[in-house]
């Protein structure tokens, strides 16, 4: 199996941070490890270590970057997807 980015939504903050430990523990099984996780709440991102985050992110500042994944870019500060034609 392989992927390269996955994009998922949950209603709560702690669902969000359920998910995001069983995809770690799943895929650390097999061999992956979750990398460039972002979120639109700075708090399930400061247990994320540094280096599994996307480069722009510094939640210190309280910004949040802009990702781009599967050709669809998605703004976190608005939490809205884009993309160009």
């Amino acid at each position: 199996m392989y992927f390269d980015d996955l994009l998922d939504s949950c209603e709560t903050v702690q669902s969000a941070q359920h998910l995001q430990r069983q995809l770690s523990d799943l895929l650390v099984m097999v061999g992956f490890k979750l990398m460039r996780f972002s979120a639109i709440k700075p708090v399930m991102i400061e247990d994320i270590p540094v280096e599994d985050r996307p480069p722009a992110l510094e939640i210190a500042k309280g910004e949040l970057p802009e990702i781009k994944t599967l050709g669809v870019t998605w703004e976190a500060e608005k939490d809205v997807f884009a993309f160009q034609i």
